[in-house]
């Protein structure tokens, strides 16, 4: 899959668990686009938990700069009350992500710069 094939699934229904139960959640378009990377067992929301996560993607991909993003690059960011969230860069200034557990969505990077905890690229790099 291509990162531009992603923008098909905007608003459309998916599945939120696996087949063995475990949760996407904001992960989903990354494992969309990036089926060979490990579902993890995320940490549970909590203290330490945007800790755990920025953790799991340093360990899994590759950090990069910010004037280095590509097309296909995963991107974590805070969101209002600072809870960290997933996306991945489109570029033209736009990342697809799942707000909800239901359905996909596009939104402006420059919503999420403002709160960039890191980019990360995986795979195809």
């Amino acid at each position: 899959m291509r990162p531009e094939d992603l923008l098909q699934y905007i608003g459309k229904e998916y599945s939120k668990f696996d087949d063995e139960g475990k949760a996407y959640g904001c992960m989903m378009p990354v494992y969309m686009l990036y089926p060979e990377i490990p579902r993890y067992d995320w940490p549970e929301e909590g203290k330490y938990f945007a800790e755990s996560v920025l953790a799991l993607l340093k360990k899994h991909g590759c950090p990069i700069k910010l004037d280095e993003i590509k097309s296909g690059d995963v991107v974590a960011f805070r969101m209002p009350f600072g809870f960290l969230h997933i996306g991945v860069y489109m570029g033209d200034d736009w990342i697809v992500h799942c707000m909800t557990d239901e359905t996909m969505e596009r939104c402006r990077f420059s919503y999420a710069i403002r709160r960039l905890d890191g980019v990360f690229r995986w795979g195809r790099g």
